[in-house]
This record gives structure tokens, sequence and C-alpha cells, in this order.
């Protein structure tokens, strides 16, 4: 498989990544567990606790806390090798948070919204325009 169509799953995946509505510690551990699954091979991440936590800037409780909510989500499978040994993760497509829309940000969610502010770089003019994702 050549390097663009690997590059394609990592991509299709990406885009749910991104309208996913999670919480944001979350998903930047989802992020790095998608960026390091092997797609091509279907082999899952398997870095150390402590690499991953160094790698995505958060703490072990907070490691912890984030990868059981992806999992109660059904965003993470994870197999257990034993007491020395990295879990393994499979990265999956899963739920939405339920109270997501508690949220103070979450009113501007694209899906949330039918039109997205666009700035102009050249003129700084404000336009409305049709989100194409959300058509």
């Amino acid at each position: 498989m050549t390097e663009n169509k690997k590059q394609d799953k990592l991509y299709e995946y990406a885009a749910l990544v991104q309208r996913a509505k999670l919480d944001g510690k979350a998903k930047a551990l989802l992020w790095h567990y998608a960026y390091t699954y092997n797609w091509t091979d279907k082999r899952p991440s398997f870095y150390s606790q402590r690499v991953l936590c160094a790698e995505v800037g958060m703490s072990q409780g907070t490691y912890y806390q984030k990868r059981q909510y992806l999992v109660d989500l059904g965003w993470v499978k994870i197999r257990k090798r034993g007491f020395d040994k990295p879990c393994l993760v499979t990265p999956l497509e899963g739920l939405d948070d339920p109270d997501y829309e508690k949220r103070s940000w979450a009113k501007w969610h694209p899906s949330n919204k039918k039109q997205f502010t666009n700035w102009d770089d050249d003129d700084g003019q404000n336009e409305e325009i049709d989100d194409p994702l959300t058509e």
C-alpha cells in the first residue's frame, strides 16, 4: 500500500475526531492513538503510559481518566497484555459525549450552527458563508 493510501485512512479518521463532541484532553489522547495506529496492517498503538503522557502533555491521573472516558464512549478498544507491557489500543468510531451540550463552547460546534463566520485576510471583512461540512 502506498504512503498516500495509509495517510488517507488516517485523514478519514481525523475528520471524525475533529467533528466529535468530546472533551479536549480526551480528544488529544485520541489523536495520539490514531496517529500511532498502523492503519495499513490494523495493528494497535502500544506506547507506554509514561511516554504517551509525555508526548500528549498530561499527567498519568488525567491519562487514566480520559482513556476510560474514550473507552466508555466507544472511541478506543484497550487490550491489556500483562503487568510490564503497555496496553494495545485500537481507535474506533465512538459516540459523542452526552454531556457535551452542557459545555459553554458547545454552541459553536459546527453541527450546532447553520453558518459560521469566515474572516477574509485580505480586507478584514466578515462574511457569512455556508459550512460545506454540515450541508
